[in-house]
Formats: structure tokens, sequence, C-alpha cells
């Protein structure tokens, strides 16, 4: 309007002029540019949208659910998160959350470089209510926390606990409150005929797998109920592989044997757990009185295998062995579920674990190798000294002797006292 009114004044009329319009388009275009520019400039760094330029703030809330709206792929580099504001994309960098800052406030997706982190024992929930009478004393569960390294090692090794009911309050029920405080719950696999009482309640609220058998266990040791049993244990460590779980060895152990986890673990660490591995203690009676290996052609039904690869066979003691990841992929044509009853049969064995070492040892041909640490009922404890009793991978309930025992004649299986020998630090342990 000014430049109008002087131009009127000065009377200028020629083509150096500009004409009312033409400075009217041209301030349209200048004020567009600038409109343009800057909503550029602002919606970069201040996130101004185009919908009627309303600004986004950021806050913790909003970033959580922009990130879980638009995740991001799995190759997205480390270094940078891309994170879509209106049309444009703009480039942030990671920054390191503090350590105290909770993962559910992040927002952020897992970052796609392997990072080694030392592996932590996730402790059980303990259920109300749950303790372990000893004579006027009512010990409470306690988890046990053990060291990393020995943890990551432990990881690899599935635990298969053979029990049945009558033995639930007793034997299970000091399993329950010792050694089974010191492993994961999720690599251990209990196996018997029923699924609801206290203490069997109690394992499945801390997160132990609980296996109905279904194979109606009297405590007779009925030949086919027992070879029914183990078929199931066989069958549920199938099942965990065929479901993505990983393991390096299968550990059976029936439940008057105590599984110390860091003498196992040391032990096992002893074998190459690529190769076909079979680790037991071979069965007493072949061993101190016949000092031969059971003839298999003494039975005749074994003669039904014609693809054994021996005429006889040695078998570890059933109360506790265990068996590389590989062996027990071979063995599965013969142990899974629906094939251990028949092999039995077919046998004509007496007992489920007289099978595995025929099947091991002498179908298959792999030699029973004798690790000097695995302690059954068959050893005398008198022998060991208290290294060797805290190096054992096993020990036999009511049989191990340890310097000073717990809860003087009421710790009739001597497991509390030994899990008090080699895990001072329990604090029910000064109850004894």
């Amino acid at each position: 309007v000014l430049f109008r009114s002087q131009t009127m004044r000065s009377g200028c009329s020629n083509c150096e002029c500009f004409p009312p319009r033409r400075l009217l388009k041209i301030g349209v275009v200048i004020m567009t540019a600038c409109t343009v520019l800057l909503v550029y400039i602002y919606g970069g760094s201040n996130s101004l949208s185009w919908s009627g330029l309303h600004t986004i703030f950021i806050s913790d809330q909003s970033f959580d659910t922009v990130a879980d709206s638009d995740k991001q792929a799995p190759n997205t580099p480390l270094s940078h998160l891309n994170l879509t504001v209106s049309t444009k994309q703009v480039t942030l960098p990671v920054i390191q959350p503090s350590p105290n800052t909770p993962q559910s406030h992040l927002g952020l997706t897992v970052p796609t470089k392997q990072v080694t982190l030392p592996v932590t024992q996730p402790s059980p929930a303990t259920p109300p209510n749950l303790y372990l009478s000893v004579s006027d004393k009512r010990l409470p569960l306690e988890h046990v926390k053990l060291p990393a390294d020995v943890m990551i090692n432990a990881s690899d090794i599935y635990i298969s606990v053979l029990t049945m009911p009558r033995n639930h309050p007793t034997r299970f029920a000091t399993h329950l409150f010792t050694w089974m405080q010191t492993v994961n719950p999720s690599q251990v696999r209990i196996i018997t005929e029923v699924s609801e009482d206290e203490m069997i309640n109690g394992a499945k609220q801390m997160g132990y797998h609980v296996v109905p058998s279904g194979c109606h266990d009297t405590g007779d040791h009925n030949t086919l109920v027992m070879c029914c049993k183990s078929g199931r244990q066989f069958e549920e460590y199938y099942h965990a592989r065929r479901a993505g779980e990983k393991y390096k060895w299968y550990c059976h152990a029936d439940d008057d044997i105590y599984v110390n986890i860091v003498g196992l673990t040391k032990m096992l660490q002893s074998y190459n757990p690529k190769e076909k591995v079979y680790l037991g203690q071979w069965y007493w009676l072949e061993k101190y009185f016949f000092h031969t290996p059971r003839v298999i052609h003494l039975a005749p039904g074994l003669l039904s295998f014609p693809e054994r690869k021996r005429d006889n066979f040695r078998y570890s003691s059933g109360n506790t062995y265990c068996i590389s990841d590989p062996l027990m992929m071979e063995l599965e044509k013969y142990l899974s579920g629906k094939n251990y009853v028949p092999s039995c049969k077919k046998a004509l064995v007496s007992m489920d674990d007289v099978l595995v070492g025929v099947v091991i040892d002498g179908i298959l041909g792999y030699d029973l190798i004798e690790p000097q640490n695995l302690r059954t009922e068959l050893d005398d404890y008198l022998e060991f000294s208290a290294n060797d009793l805290k190096q054992a991978s096993t020990v036999a309930l009511g049989h191990v002797i340890v310097p000073m025992a717990k809860f003087a004649n009421n710790d009739k299986t001597r497991l509390l006292s030994y899990h008090c020998f080699i895990y001072p630090e329990v604090s029910w342990c000064a109850m004894g």
C-alpha cells in the first residue's frame, strides 16, 4: 500500500514502477516460500506435523507407543534407531539406558548385536505355607544361588526325576527342599502317578514340570509298569527337544538320589557331549559277584535283535545315569514312549534300567563308562573323604555319611545333613 501511494504521488507510470497486482502476487509467493521453509525447518527439529501444524511432544509414554507401533526390523543397526514422525524420517542416536532403568519403560527394540551376559539363576516362586517337618522343627524352602559359571554349564543338563505317590511326603519332599533348590526348575521333569497333592502342587507352583505317568505304579516294581514309566521319561525328553529346548546331557535320578549339581556339572565337563556317551555305575551283582558282563544269549528274547553289536552287555544301576544328547536321539527308536514297553517285552528283561544297558551296550555297542564320583547305594561311604563327598555328582539317600550330621537322628535320609555340608549358608541348617 505504501509503495502504491508513493508511485501515485510521484506520478510514476513507466515500466520501472511495479503494478499493485504484480506486487501482491510477489508478496504472496514470498510469504508462501517462507512458510514452507519454516515448516521444513521446524518439522525436522521440533516435530511439527502438517495436520493443522499441531506440535507433537515425545514424552516417555508417547515414545513407548511409537516404538511399540513402529517396530524396527531385526537387522536394524545398533548405532541408530529410525523413528518416523509425520512424513519425514528422523535418525536418532540410541542412548544407552541407565542400569536402573526398568526395561518396561525403555520402548526400544532388541539389538541384533550378540552380547554375552552372565546367566542368572531364576529363584523359584515359594508357595505359601509349605514346610518340611523334621521332629519339632519346620524347615522353610530356601533357594540356593550358585556361581554364574556353574549355572551356564548346568543349564545344559536335563534332569528326569522318577518318584511315586507314597514317596511324595518323604523322599520327594526332601529333594524339593534340598538339591532341587539349586537348579533351574525348567530343566527338571518329575515323573509320577498323580499330579495333585501338597508337595506336587508346591513343585508346580515353583515352576517344576510334573508329568503324570499314567502307568499306575503300586510300588511293587512290576516290570511292565517300570518300563512304562521309563518310556514316559524318555518321551518327555524327546518332546522337549522337538519343542526347541537344547540340552547336552540327559540325567536320570530316582527319588533316593541327591543330585549335587556343582559336582555333576564338573564331572560332565570331562566328557564330549557331541559324542555318544553312556555314564553310570555298573550294577553290583554283575560287577562284584560275577565279575563278567551279562551274556545276552542267556535271555532268549534278546536273540530277536539281529542288529546287536555284541552278545554281552553291562548296564548302569537304575538309581542314576547320564546319556549324551546324540546317543539319546539314537535311542528313540527303542526307548521312546511308544517303543519302551515293546522293547522290554521283546528283550524279556526284568527291569527298565536293564533295557537301557541292553540297547546301549549290547545292541548299539557303546561302552558303559563309570565316573568315579557318580555315587549310588552300592558305594561304601565310609571310604570317602570330606572332599570326595563335596565333589560327588550324586549320593544315595540313607547311605551318605557326612563329618557333622544335622538334626540328630531325625534325618533318616541323611540328605539334609549332606545339603548343609555342601551349602552351610542355608539358614535352616542352623536349626539342626
